[in-house]
């Protein structure tokens, strides 16, 4: 059991949080200097709280594709593609605060990336941009667009000081 302060009182409430899932990953398949992976999995997943119930069961399956060019022997830039189907079937009772609209909703994401590296002895960087469109495929036609930038790295001035630093900058777009 959960306890709960709610305006001085005491409620003792029974939370019940569970989920299985699996996932698969196929053999990558090289076209030309390029790869090609696809996965999938499966998850359900249930949790019951003061004896609601709220229930889910989603599946995606995807493709990318990879690939790395050497700029020296410690630099590298990586270029990836993605794609993704996804559907997922939630169900229980509709009293649950914050749950998903009863019933089955489908989305397809694409993703795009880009990512510098540069490894050293006594240092190490990177950036990143990435891209991503998620698109409901049912009633609701919503629409999620993120671009993410990434800069980290980090240069040992000896071996007992060195300097790290990392800037995430997002941009978020909804419809």
């Amino acid at each position: 059991p959960v306890l709960i302060i709610d305006h001085g009182r005491t409620i003792a409430a029974t939370v019940w949080v569970g989920a299985l899932s699996a996932t698969y990953q196929g053999d990558a398949i090289k076209l030309g200097e390029a790869s090609y992976n696809w996965g999938g999995g499966v998850t359900a997943s249930q949790s019951r709280t003061q004896g609601l119930e709220d229930s889910a069961v989603s599946t995606q399956l995807g493709p990318s594709l990879n690939r790395v060019w050497a700029l020296d022997s410690q630099s590298s830039v990586t270029g990836s593609l993605g794609q993704t189907i996804s559907a997922a079937y939630n169900f229980g009772d509709a009293q649950v605060p914050g749950r998903a609209e009863q019933g089955l909703s489908r989305a397809l994401t694409h993703t795009a990336g880009l990512t510098w590296a540069v490894f050293g002895a006594d240092h190490n960087a990177y950036a990143r941009w990435s891209v991503s469109d998620a698109r409901q495929l049912d009633h609701e036609q919503a629409r999620f667009q993120l671009f993410n930038a990434q800069l980290s790295g980090t240069y040992e001035i000896d071996r007992y000081r060195s300097w790290s630093g990392d800037l995430t900058v997002q941009r978020v777009w909804q419809h």
